[in-house]
């Protein structure tokens, strides 16, 4: 449960008074953890981001990101099949590394002189 991994400080009364200044506000964004043992990661520590939340006026956005507040949201709720959407995601570190496996270069032969895992000319 996603819920006990991330604590987030909630004070009380703190939608209500989010939704009194919502005329004062331009832009909606949600903070979204995705369980990285349910969406088959390895990783333990929940991945958490800002969403930006988009369609409708800023008060249909705002009640629609408080009727998701701490549920479960699958992606074909959020996407149409066929979308483009944006993506990022975290590169596997081979730390410092040769020409041989760093840019796919070729290997010298074994009679070169010295070295062979190393550029030629």
């Amino acid at each position: 449960n996603i819920a006990k991994e991330v604590t987030l400080k909630n004070k009380e009364g703190a939608l209500d008074n989010a939704e009194k200044r919502l005329g004062k506000i331009k832009e909606i964004f949600a903070i979204v953890a995705v369980s990285p043992r349910a969406a088959g990661l390895e990783q333990k520590k929940p991945y958490i981001f800002e969403a930006s939340v988009s369609g409708g006026d800023i008060q249909k956005q705002f009640t629609h990101v408080k009727e998701l507040l701490g549920k479960e949201i699958k992606i074909d709720q959020i996407f149409e099949t066929g979308a483009s959407v944006d993506v990022a995601a975290i590169t596997k570190g081979k730390g410092w590394q040769g020409v041989i496996q760093r840019y796919g270069a070729k290997k010298k032969q074994h009679k070169s002189r010295k070295t062979v895992r190393e550029i030629g000319s």
